[in-house]
């Protein structure tokens, strides 16, 4: 049976995803041993394209009008190789192929939309339970300077032949001499924290973030902290000082939970944790996806909220527009991935990725259910800066242009999702000069946000 394998998130905050393919052809035995070394060298034309097809069932598909060029390419397939990922969390299962090209390919002429490229690579049986646990195709791609930029994509698993094809858009190989295609796996180190509360602790030194509780002072201003995808209150918010400052706050809690969920299923826990808290009234500075758990959150919450500050949030009217044809960004790019593959395929298979898609009905019920609401005041937090990574490599570029079509973003959510007004007593800033995880702790933020909720 033919599996469909999940969106790459990329990671952050990380991936780019592409529109997988399905190979047909006769049936091939399922590898169960890594087998021999396997290679074709063939003439492709430009007009009618061509299919490279080795024994084992490996392939590569070069549609019509895929090349400008008539070109010969060399296609192997190498059973052995266990390729260095270099990438924290990830791994490699044995194996893989590489397209390898005569000449670099010339950038695609502008206003137009070659056909994708499909890689069909066999796994073996023995690894079948890792590979499908995490279902994550990595695509390295070598460009002419010798540079390699490695993406991940959607892949379809036939888990009868043994076989995951994937398929990659010609304008992200301008510039490229090879693609080696192999399947990633947990590395077995991402050691994430238990979810439940966490408190502030002043009294340590230096103060830092517990899940042992704190008893908390009803006189004393709170303020919670919300973590977005990718991470814990523990990493994204290890200004807690900075903030608890500026705000004039007299202690600081945060609630780690599950973020390849959907809003719903973090909202729950964070209604119940501060309706639990003895304080009269608290704060909500949230980041990221948490944005959306904490409006997800509002009408649960039946202590008062004094202000709430998002930072950067696919926020409901216009969501995630990445996420609108069934693709998301792994948002950590160029192999500095921060989550593992199983994690980014749990948030596609749980419907997490496609409840941020805009107008879907996930965002739909939010925005109707907090503008029900008596809202407190907002302060909303954008950034205009893309990630570093956005323009550190062609192909990377010309991808991000694909999902964002030109739109002003942080590297990962758009200046008009994070803009979008709820209260009337918004105060919405852009910081051109910061992306998407300067957003959490820039000082120069911090010190603008603090007097806005410091009354």
């Amino acid at each position: 049976m033919e599996v469909s394998c999940r969106l790459r998130l990329f990671s952050v905050w990380l991936t780019f995803v592409f529109v997988a393919g399905c190979t047909g052809g006769a049936s091939v035995p399922r590898p169960t041993s890594p087998g021999p070394q396997e290679s074709a060298t063939q003439l492709v034309p430009a007009l009618t394209g061509a299919t490279l097809l080795l024994p084992s069932g490996a392939s590569v598909v070069i549609p019509p009008q895929a090349l400008s060029s008539d070109q010969t390419l060399s296609f192997v397939r190498n059973p052995a190789d266990t390729p260095n990922p270099q990438t924290k969390y990830w791994a490699a299962a044995t194996g893989s192929e590489t397209l390898t090209f005569q000449s670099p390919l010339p950038p695609t002429p502008k206003g137009t939309n070659p056909p994708s490229l499909t890689f069909t690579l066999p796994y073996a049986s023995t690894q079948a339970a890792a590979i499908l646990a995490a279902r994550a195709p990595v695509l390295e791609i070598t460009q002419s300077n010798g540079a390699t930029v490695r993406v991940s994509g959607n892949a379809t698993f036939d888990t009868t032949r043994g076989t995951a094809t994937v398929s990659i858009p010609r304008a992200a190989l301008d510039g490229a001499t090879s693609v080696k295609f192999y399947l990633a796996l947990d590395d077995g180190t991402l050691a994430t924290p238990s979810p439940g509360p966490r408190y502030w602790n002043l009294a340590a030194s230096p103060p830092a973030w517990q899940s042992t509780p704190i008893a908390l002072d009803p006189t004393q201003r709170t303020v919670v902290m919300v973590h977005g995808i990718f991470s814990s209150v523990e990493t994204a918010f290890p200004c807690e000082s900075s903030i608890i400052a500026a705000g004039n706050y007299g202690q600081a809690v945060g609630l780690d939970y599950d973020w390849t969920q959907p809003p719903a299923y973090g909202a729950s826990r964070l209604a119940a944790f501060i309706n639990s808290l003895n304080v009269p009234a608290v704060d909500i500075w949230a980041h990221s996806y948490g944005t959306v758990v904490t409006l997800a959150a509002l009408p649960s919450i039946t202590k008062t909220i004094g202000h709430v500050v998002l930072l950067g949030g696919p926020l409901p009217l216009n969501g995630a527009p990445q996420a609108d044809a069934g693709f998301w960004l792994d948002l950590v790019l160029a192999g500095a991935f921060i989550a593992s593959p199983v994690q980014v395929y749990e948030a596609y298979s749980s419907g997490m990725i496609a409840s941020l898609a805009t107008n879907s009905p996930v965002m739909q019920q939010i925005n109707s259910a907090v503008r029900a609401l008596a809202l407190p005041p907002f302060v909303q937090v954008a950034g205009a800066s893309p990630l570093p990574q956005e323009t550190s490599n062609l192909a990377i570029e010309v991808l991000y242009t694909l999902y964002y079509g030109g739109t002003t973003n942080d590297g990962v959510v758009e200046q008009q999702s994070a803009l979008t007004q709820f209260s009337p007593a918004t105060s919405a800033v852009t910081f051109v000069n910061l992306d998407h995880i300067q957003l959490e702790c820039d000082p120069g933020l911090i010190d603008y946000v603090g007097p806005l909720v410091n009354h």
